[in-house]
Order: C-alpha cells, then sequence, then structure tokens
C-alpha cells in the first residue's frame, strides 16, 4: 500500500526516484517531489482534506486495479495499519521530498538475515520464500528475475549501502 501511495504521488518531474531502504531496526520509502503547500500529513490522516492528485491518470489506474480504494486515503490508511498492527511510524515532509519511515523492534543481535538461509546461486528461491513469509506476501510469484538478484546482493550484503 505504501510504495504504490508513493508511486501515484510522485513527481516525475524530479531527477530523483522513488527510493525503499531497508535498515534493521526500520524501512523508509523516499518519496520525490514536495507535500501539498501548507498541508500536513495529519491532515490527510484525519480525514479534512482532499486528495491532491499530482498524477490522476496513475491514480485513476490503480484505482480500477483495486490497490487503491478512494482518494486522499493512502496516509490515513497506512497510519490505521501501523496502528492496528503496533508498528511505529512517522511521515516526514523534506524540502522537496515526503518520506515514510516504518520502525521495528530489534534487539542487540537481530538482523533482518539472521534467520535466513545463505545465499547462493540454488538458494535464492528458499530465502525469497522465508523473507516472504516473514513479510505475509508470496514473494517468489510477484518479483521477477532483476528483483530477485537484487535481493540476493542484499541478503549476502547486509551492511552495504549502495551498490554500484
Amino acid at each position: 500500500m505504501t510504495n504504490v501511495n508513493a508511486f501515484v504521488h510522485r513527481d516525475f518531474n524530479s531527477p530523483n526516484g522513488n527510493e525503499i531502504a531497508v535498515f534493521t531496526d526500520r524501512i523508509e520509502i523516499y518519496n520525490p517531489g514536495s507535500f501539498p503547500s501548507g498541508l500536513t500529513p495529519e491532515d490527510f490522516i484525519k480525514g479534512d482534506e482532499h486528495s491532491y492528485l499530482r498524477n490522476p491518470k496513475i491514480a485513476e489506474m490503480f484505482y480500477y486495479t483495486k490497490n487503491i480504494d478512494k482518494w486522499a486515503s493512502g496516509l490515513q490508511r497506512i497510519s490505521n495499519e501501523c496502528k492496528t498492527n503496533n508498528v511505529a511510524f512517522e511521515f516526514k515532509v523534506l524540502s522537496n521530498s515526503f518520506l515514510t519511515k516504518f520502525f521495528r523492534q530489534t534487539t542487540k543481535n537481530d538482523t533482518l538475515n539472521n534467520d535466513l538461509p545463505a545465499i547462493n546461486s540454488t538458494g535464492i528461491t528458499s530465502t525469497v520464500e522465508k523473507l516472504g513469509e516473514r513479510l505475509g506476501v508470496k514473494l517468489g510469484e510477484r518479483l521477477g528475475e532483476n528483483a530477485l538478484e537484487i535481493l540476493g546482493i542484499m541478503v549476502r550484503n547486509p551492511q552495504e549501502k549502495s551498490v554500484s
């Protein structure tokens, strides 16, 4: 839901793209494009504001495919889901972008991949299945070859900040 919301509201004139960063203690979703002037995320969470459609055709496509249910409900639904599932979150308006953070409770020795099998050329499928179970999604059915390769790199190099 969050990444669909970020894509629907993305500023395609920006040279930056949407970014998803996974850390041991949080996940961050970065969305280029300024937040509607004079408004805060709380305005949308309360349901006090109408949608600001930067990309109405993209929003319409996601509406017809049932990936969004109505206009201006994304932040409210994200907030409600997080509260229902006891997930700490933060919406942060930056100068020319928007950042959503989901925080994960961790222990000293906890890492995202500490209970995932090691990745090798034959182990990617089982790793994806295990990760999918933890996320509640059937990842193997949704990810293409490039996405599987990226996941493999991420699991093999959890401390790596970026891949060139």
